[in-house]
């Protein structure tokens, strides 16, 4: 199971306690794990109706949506949120657009049928006139001959379809349906005979039939009224505490907006306000150290964020509350440059309520503290003078001791190149190659017209037989120092060798064709080889040998085929 799955699980716990609060951390909790989660959203948007909050019911249904649009439950989330704003127009319309979407789901269906059965205007006679109400005119001896009347059937069938009661009204000037009305609350009389329930029954009030005579014992007794279900009762404490919140919760939306502004100490002024209405609500506090961090008050930050925890156990807040607290506490030690109490911080934040964000502040405060522990160890003269012992050890061949006196000089100072270009030659004395280069690398970094880390880069690639790339170093060494010596003596030094290998290549067959195909797996190495000219040249040149001279005169294509000799990858001769 998911970490997502599993959160909400927990949140639909809460949810059937009717915890809302607690089942609304725990399906965000769920959207950080997952933030396509469609269901979590689902659930949330059913938390906050619940909770009264169908703005936020709303958003999640809409999310919900834009994530899944073929899920039925996100278009019944959608319409019963609007329909408790108020909105029924786009309630319906909720409706209609999932039934779209969804190519007519039953669900959805269903609800619309219900929501305009209640939108529209109920009946008070409707009960009279129910299925049942053919049975008894037909087994009444006084009216059971209008059932072959076609215009009384249809009269009575148009009273069962009328939903506002005004069908009663215009028919009962009918003698027909006089007796039908009567004997349909429990009293007989004739046809014409004076109806003392008409008027009654023109304004909609039935309950005349308990002044009628009691039915007789052939008539079967008319289908209860339906008995409403009792209100809930009101818990007055709860609701004047939800009024006083709705009025601390727009003063506190007056202070986010002003907070927005940079107008600091107005918003703080709103969010005391807020407070003073209910001193148990931790949003309130806890916004008050935000301003208290923006304005560089860290004392007074640290000593509210505690306040607000103080009050988040006194009022036993979720988790997710406890950890928000812990991390403005930490954001507030991390701006003071405090690594290890906002490291401390954070890691409660995480054991209270584990987030993706607070995971991430946890690495970038442990890297701060890193870099920091680095910048505090600079000295540039313990730099020098652990170069000046490196130097004394490299010139005594104690190459391993050479090592770790320049790696005191680059701790110390991480910006002189020198202190990387010597490290290098006590790494190329050791046979450490790789690690010769690394540094070689990092010098010419810091520096890039450094003359003799090019020189030992390309004596590292001499001794790694990557010709190719040792030719390349050596000309940028003769662009940087046209007359330079030593670029041009190592030049002919690496074309003997080239020589060297085609003459008398080393290894068996299979070694030097592993060699090739190290060769190869450099990517300027695969561009150059895939180059359909470069294919026709040497394609040229293997059928013609006499074409070589020719092709080898064009400048730009001679470079090309010399590097990939160079790199071992075609040979001459």
């Amino acid at each position: 199971m998911s970490s997502a799955e599993a959160l909400k699980n927990e949140g639909n716990a809460a949810f059937t306690a009717k915890d809302y609060e607690t089942a609304v951390a725990k399906f965000t909790a769920a959207i950080e794990a997952d933030a396509n989660y469609h269901v979590a959203y689902s659930n949330r948007s059913a938390a906050y109706s619940a909770m009264g909050k169908y703005d936020d019911a709303l958003a999640d249904a809409e999310k919900v949506i834009e994530i899944k649009g073929d899920w039925p439950k996100g278009y019944l989330r959608k319409a019963t949120a609007l329909r408790f704003l108020g909105r029924t127009d786009d309630a319906m319309a909720a409706y209609d657009t999932g039934l779209e979407a969804t190519s007519g789901a039953q669900a959805i269906a269903d609800a619309k049928a219900k929501f305009e059965a209640e939108a529209a205007p109920a009946n008070p006679l409707a009960s009279l006139f129910d299925e049942t109400v053919w049975t008894k005119i037909a087994t009444n001896p006084q009216t059971r001959e209008y059932m072959s009347q076609p215009d009384f059937v249809q009269m009575i069938q148009a009273v069962q379809n009328d939903k506002s009661g005004t069908a009663v009204q215009q028919y009962m000037q009918d003698p027909r349906f006089q007796a039908v009305f009567m004997m349909l609350l429990g009293a007989n009389m004739p046809p014409g005979a004076n109806n003392p329930f008409a008027a009654a029954a023109a304004d909609g009030a039935a309950a005349a039939a308990e002044s009628s005579a009691p039915p007789s014992s052939s008539q079967p007794e008319p289908a209860p009224e339906p008995v409403p279900e009792p209100e809930p009762e009101v818990d007055e404490e709860a609701k004047a505490r939800a009024e006083t919140k709705a009025r601390a919760d727009a003063i506190k939306s007056e202070g986010n907006a002003l907070y927005k502004k940079g107008k600091f100490d107005d918003a703080l002024a709103k969010y005391r306000e807020a407070e003073s209405l209910l001193p148990d609500e931790v949003t309130y506090i806890l916004n008050q150290a935000s301003v208290f961090l923006e304005k560089g008050e860290y004392e007074t930050c640290i000593e509210t964020c505690e306040k607000a925890m103080d009050v988040a156990r006194e009022t036993r807040a979720d988790y997710a509350t406890l950890a928000k607290i812990l991390t403005r506490k930490g954001n507030c030690f991390l701006r003071q440059k405090m690594y290890d109490e906002a490291i401390a911080a954070f890691e409660s934040a995480q054991r209270e309520h584990r987030t993706a964000p607070t995971l991430k502040l946890i690495n970038k405060t442990k890297r701060l503290k890193r870099e920091a522990a680095a910048k505090a160890y600079y000295d540039d003269d313990k730099a020098a003078a652990a170069k000046a012992e490196g130097n004394d050890a490299f010139r005594a061949q104690d190459y391993p001791t050479a090592v770790k006196h320049y790696t005191e000089a680059i701790k110390r100072n991480p910006k002189d190149h020198t202190f990387y270009s010597n490290r290098a030659a006590s790494y190329i004395k050791l046979g450490a190659l790789p690690e010769a280069l690394k540094d070689i690398e990092a010098c010419l970094e810091i520096k890039p017209d450094f003359i003799r880390a090019y020189s030992r880069r390309g004596q590292i690639e001499f001794l790694m037989r990557q010709y190719h790339k040792c030719i390349d170093t050596y000309q940028t060494m003769l662009e940087l120092e046209p007359e330079n010596t030593e670029a041009k003596e190592q030049m002919i030094k690496v074309e003997n060798a080239i020589r060297a290998r085609e003459l008398n290549p080393p290894g068996t067959p299979e070694e030097q064709e592993a060699e090739r195909a190290r060769a190869l797996s450099d990517p300027d190495i695969q561009r150059l080889y895939a180059d359909p000219n470069v294919q026709s040249a040497l394609q040229a040149m293997a059928s013609d040998p006499a074409a070589a001279k020719d092709l080898m005169a064009d400048p730009s294509m001679s470079v090309k085929i010399l590097k990939l000799r160079a790199a071992g990858v075609i040979r001459f001769g």
